[in-house]
């Protein structure tokens, strides 16, 4: 028997193989699925992807300096871009493994692989 974590990025793999496929019949649907996984990936506050372009754009925040004396300088935005042949292959590069990955994974498995699933006219609230 597989370990849970281990079937975690099959199952992340296949979702990411379904997600790509389905981008020249609707490229919107899992837009969030990719830039969620990408976000985590870079540590990134935004990504964008242009797949026309091949092109991703990601903002990371910019470390504080505090050697300047101004404790309360924000950090600026600094893109930083990614150029990918396929962003199969890319999304499929950014799969960690460990307890925070794999919980991450699952929460996104839990979200995008339902979300055609109809919810049960008898379902309970909190």
């Amino acid at each position: 028997m597989k370990p849970l974590a281990q079937t975690i990025r099959q199952e992340m793999r296949h979702l990411i193989t379904k997600s790509c496929q389905s981008l020249a019949t609707d490229p919107s649907r899992y837009k969030g699925l990719h830039k969620s996984l990408l976000k985590f990936y870079y540590r990134a506050s935004d990504v964008s992807i242009d797949l026309d372009k091949k092109f991703i754009t990601l903002w990371k925040s910019a470390k504080q300096n505090l050697d300047q004396g101004n404790v309360l300088q924000f950090p600026s935005d600094i893109p930083q871009y990614i150029e990918f042949q396929s962003l199969e292959e890319t999304l499929m590069e950014c799969l960690e493994s460990g307890d925070i990955p794999t919980r991450f994974y699952k929460s996104l498995l839990f979200q995008y692989n339902r979300v055609a699933a109809p919810i049960p006219s008898q379902s309970i609230s909190a």
